[in-house]
């Protein structure tokens, strides 16, 4: 039988775990330490019929809830020079990526970068086709979720690679508050979920 002492101590000590765990909760917003585990999406790229030899992938990554969501991934076959990155508002990759729709924004935004205040959810800047025909894309997005809650969600949607470069919002054009004037659709593909590929406590 437990000593009285040693039950005072086991009490005081499970009382400190408890105290710590509620500020550390309260400071985390609570739940499992404010973290979910990393939602993951995937969106394969083909290129149109006038674009047959472009084709990428792209990963998605979103390791904490309403956090930023990670982009990364590689396209090939394009023209070199800059290519305008956008998600469109439907996944229907139909007459040539046409029926994808307009720039998905839910806000009704002006078309803009991707790190700007005043942009379509669906911005997300250039990707830079090199003299080999490689384009990379690497970026943290604020904007975008991949949660089927939340009204910014891109899953489900279509990514597009456009034909230019996209002037961001920033340009003459009477297109450019619209599109970015990046013009003609070269390849797309839906956002699809994944499962995540790293540890939870990432």
């Amino acid at each position: 039988m437990p000593s009285i002492r040693g039950s005072e101590s086991f009490v005081s000590l499970l009382l400190i775990v408890t105290v710590c765990q509620a500020q550390y909760d309260g400071f985390f917003g609570g739940g499992y330490f404010g973290f979910q585990r990393p939602v993951s999406a995937v969106v394969d790229i083909k290129g149109t019929t006038k674009f047959p030899g472009v084709s990428g992938q792209f990963h998605f990554t979103q390791t904490t809830t309403g956090g930023p969501v990670i982009v990364r991934g590689t396209i090939q076959g394009l023209t070199p020079g800059l290519h305008g990155v956008h998600i469109h508002q439907f996944g229907n990759l139909s007459d040539n990526c046409n029926a994808a729709g307009p720039h998905f924004n839910p806000f009704n935004k002006d078309h803009g970068d991707v790190g700007h205040h005043v942009r379509h959810v669906g911005d997300l800047g250039n990707v830079d086709s090199m003299g080999d025909s490689f384009a990379d894309i690497f970026l943290f997005d604020h904007l975008i979720s991949l949660s089927s809650k939340s009204d910014r969600s891109v899953l489900h949607r279509a990514l597009v690679i456009h034909e230019k470069a996209d002037d961001l919002g920033l340009g003459n054009h009477a297109d450019s508050k619209k599109t970015g004037n990046s013009g003609s659709r070269v390849a797309c593909g839906i956002i699809t979920l994944t499962p995540s590929r790293i540890p939870f406590f990432f």
